[in-house]
């Protein structure tokens, strides 16, 4: 169901297995795995379906050292059911969808020329996730190898200096519509709208979450008392809600070596330069490189450099794309 967290009784406390900070697209995906299961669950949401500006304004931000154009997360992160995905825009058959693409084996590892680099986790372990999440986003089947998406037509260029990669696609209306609606004609998982959270409350030992603290913008204010909680508002509003929880621990939680927050991965965009065909009919060694519809799904061609030459050249992880323009048309 969805109630409107202003209309909960103030000062209340509100009981269940399970909370989930958050109604994006990791928020929701969490969420209907519990739809009709055995534990009580809560979703809470700062907005509701549409937006609104007040609600917005709480994810502002002041951004430093800004030479590249870092926007305010205000503008790059909506606080309403849905999340960021009510701003993916990739237009295809007439219908929103969001493109997909899974980190690089690489990523997960440590890079002597990459300072704390490495994770505690690796790829084989997140496939199974992967693969979950790849359904719920409607995007078909979890697979990304470039060979399973090549025709006669489209072939992907071949050097041992770059790998070539594929970006799949799924609807945008399955995180603004197809959970959401599931969530509300669900017996056990409440999303709870206009309901900001504000602290995690820890026991004495600061290791144990106990109650979590939400405001509303009218001024209500209540708690809800999980045994499990899942923090699902994205990368810089989690960060921003462990640090701000300090009634027991003075630096925030999980902040014990002063990291919470440090290793935002992003990405930045930059135009790398023109390539000029001979003719329209280069244009055709790019079509792998293109919007192209196989199998009924569409996919997207990439390459980024190996990883071996990412080590020899001891740089970041990248990805190149190719956009037709000056009058040529795109390769399809």
């Amino acid at each position: 169901m969805i109630v409107d967290g202003r209309a909960v009784e103030r000062e209340s406390v509100l009981h269940c297995d399970v909370c989930i900070v958050g109604s994006g697209p990791a928020g929701l995906i969490a969420a209907n795995e519990f739809v009709d299961g055995p534990g009580r669950v809560f979703v809470l949401e700062s907005g509701a379906e549409e937006a609104d500006k007040p609600t917005q304004h709480l994810g502002s931000a002041e951004v430093e050292e800004n030479d590249d154009l870092y926007p305010d997360p205000m503008y790059s992160h909506d606080r309403r059911i849905g999340g960021t995905s009510t701003q993916w825009d990739v237009m295809i058959d007439g219908e929103v969808h969001l493109h997909l693409m899974p980190l690089d084996p690489i990523d997960f590892r440590p890079r002597d020329w990459i300072p704390n680099s490495g994770w505690p986790i690796d790829y084989p372990t997140l496939i199974p996730y992967f693969e979950r999440a790849q359904m719920a986003a409607g995007a078909g089947p979890f697979d990304y190898e470039p060979q399973s998406w090549v025709d006669d037509a489209s072939r992907p260029f071949d050097s041992p200096h770059f790998k070539n990669k594929v970006m799949s696609f799924g609807l945008q209306r399955h995180f603004q519509l197809a959970l959401p609606q599931r969530i509300a004609k669900s017996r056990n998982v409440t999303l709870v709208t206009w309901s900001t959270a504000t602290e995690l409350v820890v026991q004495s030992s600061g290791e144990v979450v106990s109650a979590i603290r939400v405001a509303c913008l009218n001024g209500n204010r209540f708690k809800i008392a999980p045994r499990i909680v899942i923090l699902a508002q994205g990368a810089f509003e989690v960060p921003r809600l462990l640090l701000a929880s300090r009634s027991v621990v003075s630096d925030g939680l999980g902040n014990r070596y002063g990291l919470v927050g440090r290793y935002l991965m992003d990405r930045q965009i930059a135009k790398a330069g023109n390539i000029v065909p001979m003719g329209p009919d280069g244009l055709h060694r790019f079509a792998f490189y293109d919007m192209r519809r196989i199998r009924e799904q569409h996919v997207l061609g990439k390459f980024s450099l190996s990883d071996s030459t990412m080590q020899s050249e001891r740089i970041l992880g990248n990805l190149v794309s190719f956009s037709p323009g000056n009058g040529f048309p795109s390769t399809t």
